[in-house]
């Protein structure tokens, strides 16, 4: 060291330009030395800072989905089940009107029997409305969170196994 800095005689050295040089590197920041952090102490420091900022707009953007998400499921779930009971109310209505018939067993017979496909045609359409609104969903949900950029563990498509799918 000793004759290192005779050789440097009457050049001014700042902390920041000769700490690199005893480490044997080359200053990666014109920064000077600063509150006894090397500058790739320092620029690490930052990195962690844009990091948290990231990881915060990250997580930002996946609830935002989710949201999104949740929402689209409710109105499904909200169209599905009074589908479901509208259907209930006409066939109620149906089989009423199919025992209040005065033409015999085989007129109440066919009455009750179309009351009944007709319940089971309109719970059906229900059904496969609601599946395809919840697979849109969880689609919508699965572009948006890939587009947000985020990682398996802040997502919950893991989860998406215990909602209820066949209604």
């Amino acid at each position: 060291m000793h004759f290192l800095a005779s050789i440097l005689t009457g050049v001014a050295l700042t902390a920041a330009s000769f700490i690199p040089f005893l480490h044997g590197g080359v200053a990666s920041s014109t920064r000077p030395y600063q509150g006894g952090m090397a500058s790739s102490t320092v620029r690490a420091a930052e990195h962690q800072g844009s990091m948290a900022t990231s990881t915060a707009t990250t997580i930002a953007c996946v609830g935002s989905a989710v949201s999104t998400r949740e929402q689209a499921i409710d109105t499904a779930e909200m169209s599905f089940m009074s589908a479901v009971s509208a259907a209930y109310s006409t066939r109620a209505s149906a089989l009423a009107s199919a025992y209040a018939q005065a033409g015999g067993n085989g007129a109440v017979h066919t009455a009750v029997k179309s009351a009944w496909q007709g319940f089971a045609s309109s719970t059906k359409s229900a059904q496969k409305s609601w599946r395809s609104a919840r697979v849109s969903a969880w689609q919508a949900f699965a572009t948006a969170a890939k587009a947000c950029k985020a990682p398996s563990t802040i997502t919950d498509t893991s989860d998406m196994s215990l909602e209820i799918s066949g209604q």
